[in-house]
């Protein structure tokens, strides 16, 4: 296994159950999730399953760290939103 910490199965089990959508795949390559807006997809993302590809460590990291980003943004919005007193604490 990679320097990467997580697996592709554990991530892409973690992300579906949280509410991403499985929306296409290529067999060993890859794995398209992603968190939808009625029918349009709001986010997306790829999830390499092939471990021993070359770009397999940073399509995880860059994909690790899109995920931390996502994070950052939505406690931003949620904390605007608590200011401005649509969303209660939770």
């Amino acid at each position: 296994m990679s320097q990467v910490e997580i697996s592709p199965a554990d991530l892409i089990a973690a992300l579906t159950a949280y509410g991403w959508d499985v929306v296409g795949a290529r067999a060993g390559e890859y794995t398209r999730l992603a968190i939808t807006d009625g029918s349009r997809p709001r986010h997306m993302l790829v999830v390499p399953l092939d471990e021993s590809a070359p770009e397999f460590e940073l399509m995880m990291s860059q994909l690790l760290a899109h995920l931390a980003q996502l994070m950052v943004d939505g406690q931003a919005a949620r904390q605007v939103l608590r200011q401005v007193g649509l969303e209660s604490g939770s």
